[in-house]
Formats: C-alpha cells, sequence, structure tokens
C-alpha cells in the first residue's frame, strides 16, 4: 500500500527515507549521525558512509574500508575528487596528495614514489 512508502518517523513526520545525517534505528525513527558522519548506518563514528564536508570540520575525509572519518590520509592511500581516502594504485608524490594512477615504471618520476614503498619522510626521492 501506499502508507508503507512512508515507514520513517521523523519529528512527528512519516518519510520514505531518512534525511541527511540521519539514519533509521530498529524502530524505523530516525536517529543523529555521528557528528562526523553526514550519511550513516547507525550512531557511532565507524558507521559513517560519508563524512560532514562543512569547513571547518577536522575530519572530513572518509576511509571506506574503516567507515570513518578522518583528518588525512595515511600511505598508500590519498585524498581523492570526492574526499575519500582511495589507495593509490601507482606514484604518490612526496608531501602532496598527488596520486598518478597506474604508473609501473623504474624508477617513478622525479619526487614521486610507489604507493607503500615509502616511509612518508620529507627526503628527497630524485
Amino acid at each position: 500500500s501506499e502508507d508503507s512508502f512512508y515507514k520513517y518517523s521523523f519529528e512527528k513526520t512519516c518519510l520514505n527515507q531518512c534525511p541527511e545525517k540521519f539514519y533509521p534505528d530498529d524502530n524505523d525513527t530516525c536517529q543523529s549521525c555521528h557528528e562526523d558522519c553526514y550519511n550513516c548506518t547507525g550512531p557511532n563514528s565507524n558507521q559513517c558512509s560519508s563524512c560532514n564536508r562543512a569547513p571547518g570540520v577536522a575530519l572530513r575525509y572518509f576511509h571506506f574500508d574503516l567507515k570513518t572519518c578522518v583528518s588525512e590520509c595515511q600511505t598508500p592511500r590519498y585524498i581523492d575528487s570526492e574526499d575519500i581516502c582511495s589507495i593509490c594504485d601507482g606514484a604518490l608524490k612526496l608531501g602532496t596528495n598527488e596520486c598518478l594512477p597506474h604508473v609501473d615504471v623504474d624508477p617513478c618520476p622525479p619526487k614521486y614514489f610507489k604507493a607503500g614503498t615509502h616511509n612518508g619522510d620529507d627526503d628527497e626521492i630524485d
């Protein structure tokens, strides 16, 4: 029936889905996500499905595997165009967030290192 389309309760209103920054609990009531999350599957910081990317928010990059929001991406991950910590399968540029995808050259271009082969120190690689 048409009534079942609006199954989630939010602020005394029935909705077909919970609004952003809310998730449906076991009783189909929309509850607040953790403050780091923009979308989520539960109330905890490790239940995010996207991050709050508002200006000034420290934990804004989404780590897909951990389902958390982080302040920076650790090597071999880099921040992609959608603020997701993605794995660089090519070469990362030292001191930046640049990934040259699918680089399979030896040696890497100047100032780059193959993802997963460098500790991230700021020493120069030529």
